[in-house]
C-alpha cells in the first residue's frame, strides 16, 4: 500500500494477490468435492470449507490485507431500489428462454435424457426430501452470496486493475469455470460447454448490471429469478424420475 493525501491506496499488485485466489480456489475445489473425491463424505466438508471462503475471503482481503473499509453505509440508499427493475427485466428474459429452451426445443428432451443423473446427485446430498427450502434458500440467499463474491469482489477488484473490458471477461469466466465442472457430471462434453457459457453470459450480464447501476440489487434480483427457474426445472426432473 501507499500514503496518499492521509489515507491509504491499495497498490495494483496487492489487489491483483487478493482477487486470484477468489478466482482461482471455487474452481479447483469443484473438482475435488465433484469429481475427485465425490463419494467421500470429505467432499460435503470441502463443498462447505469452499462456501465458507466465498464469505469470510473478500472481508479478509478487503479489512485485513488492503485496510480498506466495505462501505455499508449505503446499505438503504435509493439507487438500490431505483437498480431491481432492470433486474426483473434482465432476470424475466434470461429465465423465459431457459423455458423457451426447457420446454420448446429438444434441449429440454436432452436435460430430461440425463435426469437420472440429476437426481442421484441430489439424493447424495440428502436434498429431494428437504428440496422446496433448500431452493428458496439456493434462489434467495445463495445468489446474494454469490453477487457479493463475484460482481462485488472479484469483478470490482478486477476493474481496479484491468481495463473494464477485460474485468467483464476474466470476472465471468471465473464465475463460469467451477460451473464448467459441476455441470460435466451430469452432461457430455458439448453441452456442458454450451450450458457453460450461458452461465458465464448470465455473469457477464450482472457485471454489467452492478458496474452501471453501482448496486447488487438488480444483478440479485435478476440472478434469484434465474436460480428460481433452474430450481424449478430440477423440480420437475425429480418428479418425473420419482414417477418413473
Amino acid at each position: 500500500m501507499v500514503r496518499e493525501r492521509g489515507t491509504y491506496v491499495t497498490s495494483r499488485k496487492l489487489i491483483t494477490l487478493c482477487v486470484i485466489p477468489a478466482m482461482v480456489l471455487p474452481f479447483l475445489a469443484s473438482f475435488v468435492y465433484f469429481i475427485f473425491l465425490a463419494d467421500s463424505p470429505i467432499a460435503k466438508v470441502i463443498y462447505s470449507l469452499t462456501k465458507g471462503f466465498t464469505l469470510i475471503w473478500p472481508i479478509i482481503a478487503v479489512v485485513v490485507i488492503q485496510k480498506q473499509r466495505i462501505p455499508l453505509r449505503g446499505v438503504f440508499d435509493r439507487r438500490h431500489w431505483r437498480a431491481v427493475p432492470l433486474g426483473l427485466l434482465t432476470g424475466s428474459l434470461i429465465g423465459g428462454l431457459l423455458c423457451v429452451g426447457y420446454f420448446f426445443t429438444p434441449l429440454g428432451k436432452h436435460v430430461l435424457a440425463h435426469k437420472d443423473e440429476i437426481v442421484d446427485q441430489m439424493q447424495k446430498y440428502n436434498l429431494v426430501a428437504y428440496y422446496i427450502p433448500f431452493a428458496v434458500f439456493l434462489a434467495v440467499i445463495h445468489s446474494l452470496i454469490e453477487e457479493y463474491f463475484w460482481r462485488w469482489f472479484v469483478f470490482g477488484q478486477l476493474s481496479r486493475v484491468v481495463p473494464i473490458a477485460a474485468a467483464y471477461v476474466l470476472g465471468s469466466l471465473a464465475f463460469a469455470a467451477h460451473h464448467y465442472v459441476v455441470l460435466s457430471v451430469y452432461f457430455p462434453a458439448w453441452s456442458t460447454a454450451m450450458f457453460g457459457t450461458g452461465v458465464g453470459l448470465g455473469g457477464l450480464i450482472w457485471c454489467w448490471q452492478y458496474h452501471r447501476q453501482k448496486s447488487l440489487a438488480g444483478a440479485w434480483v435478476s440472478h434469484a429469478i434465474v436460480d428460481a427457474v433452474f430450481l424449478t426445472i430440477g423440480y420437475l426432473l425429480m418428479q418425473s424420475g420419482a414417477a418413473a
